[in-house]
C-alpha cells in the first residue's frame, strides 16, 4: 500500500479529494433534506467539486478529536506495546491500532456527516442572519431579515420564522450579514423561485 501511494500520489490525492467531496455532498444532502429539498436539484459541477468545504469545520473537529486520542494513546497505552524505547513502542502502537482506527474513521465519516447535516438542518442554530434590501424583499415576498441556511453556486436557501425560500443569487443581489442568531426554528416547507 505504501509503495502504491509513493508511486502514484496523483491517483491517491484524487481519490482522497473525491472522497472528501462525497462527504460534503452527504452533509449537504441531509442538511437540505431537513429544508425539504434535495441538493442535487440545485447543484452544478462546481458545487460537487467543492462540497467538502461545506463540511470542513465538521471534518476539522473530527481530525482534532482523532489527534487527541492519538496523544492519549501515546502517553498511556504505549507502555504496553512491544519495543525497548519510547519511539519503538509508539511506532508499534501506531501500526497495531491506527490501521483499524483509520478504516473505521473512513467508514464512519459519511454516517457522521449525514447526522451532523441533519442536526444542523433541524434548526437555525449557527446559520447567519442576513438583511436583504427592502425592495428585493418586497419583490420576492419575503421578510427583510432572514437566515442564510445554505448556498450553492446559483442558489441561496433562506429561512424566516414562518417560511423557507430558495432564491437565485442574481435575484437576491447584495445583502448584509447581521449575526448568527440561534433561537428561531422555522416550521414551513420550502418554496422555490
Amino acid at each position: 500500500m505504501r509503495k502504491y501511494i509513493h508511486d502514484h500520489p496523483g491517483v491517491v490525492i484524487t481519490f482522497v479529494y473525491l472522497y472528501l467531496s462525497f462527504i460534503g455532498l452527504v452533509y449537504q444532502y441531509f442538511h437540505l433534506k431537513e429544508f425539504g429539498l434535495s441538493i442535487f436539484d440545485f447543484s452544478e459541477t462546481n458545487d460537487y467539486l467543492i462540497a467538502f468545504l461545506k463540511a470542513l469545520p465538521f471534518l476539522l473537529v473530527l481530525l482534532v478529536l482523532h489527534f487527541l486520542i492519538f496523544i492519549k494513546d501515546a502517553l498511556f497505552n504505549q507502555k504496553h506495546a512491544p519495543g525497548d524505547s519510547f519511539k519503538q513502542r509508539l511506532v508499534a502502537l501506531l501500526v497495531m491500532s491506527r490501521r483499524i482506527e483509520l478504516i473505521l474513521f473512513v467508514l464512519m465519516l459519511p454516517i457522521l456527516a449525514g447526522w451532523i447535516g441533519s442536526v444542523r438542518g433541524n434548526s437555525i442554530t449557527g446559520h447567519s442572519l442576513i438583511e436583504i434590501d427592502e425592495n428585493i424583499a418586497k419583490k420576492v415576498g419575503i421578510s427583510k431579515n432572514a437566515y442564510l441556511f445554505e448556498t450553492t453556486h446559483d442558489y441561496m436557501f433562506l429561512a424566516t420564522e414562518s417560511e423557507k425560500v430558495v432564491l437565485r443569487r442574481e435575484v437576491l443581489g447584495n445583502f448584509k450579514v447581521n449575526s448568527s442568531n440561534k433561537s428561531i426554528q422555522p416550521t414551513a416547507k420550502a418554496s422555490a423561485d
